[in-house]
């Protein structure tokens, strides 16, 4: 069972209380505690991935520094690449927290 997160957010807050399968073909119903726990397994699973992304993008940020004080021309790639790797993990501190 995977469900549309946003969809079901939408329809829970609407009231919802009971889910068709994402499936068409399928004629199964899901309670709200079921989606709910579904939803939150997905969520958790996604944060670990966010932080592992995070650290990942912050080696690479550092390795990009690196070339990057040495070029010092401003319009190359490894400054356009750390200038996104920088404004992405800005981007996961508002979204992870300060940890990030």
């Amino acid at each position: 069972m995977r469900h549309d997160l946003a969809a079901d957010l939408k329809a829970i807050r609407a009231g919802a209380t009971v889910f068709p399968d994402p499936d068409p073909g399928v004629r199964t119903e899901y309670e709200l505690h079921e989606v709910a726990e579904h939803a939150i397994e997905r969520a958790i699973k996604a944060e670990a991935l966010a932080w592992e992304l995070v650290a990942a993008l912050r080696r690479i940020s550092e390795i990009l520094d690196s070339a990057t004080c040495r070029c010092r021309c401003g319009f190359c790639e490894y400054f356009n690449a750390q200038k996104r790797a920088d404004k992405a993990l800005a981007k996961a501190k508002e979204v992870l927290g300060d940890e990030a």
